[in-house]
């Protein structure tokens, strides 16, 4: 469960954008791009938890 807590509308919208290079790290906050780090450095979804 914590594995899932941990990730972010901003990793989601980087795993699935098609030429997402950089967002910001809050998705829902307003931004012209000044804090915008790379898709890269977001934390993402660790299943192996979940791994035979």
């Amino acid at each position: 469960m914590t594995a899932l807590k941990a990730v972010t509308l901003s990793w989601v919208l980087c795993q699935t954008g098609d030429s997402m290079v950089r967002i910001v790290p809050n998705a829902f906050s307003i931004d012209r791009g000044e804090r915008a780090v790379f898709c890269s450095t977001l934390r993402g979804l660790d299943l192996s938890a979940w791994r035979d």
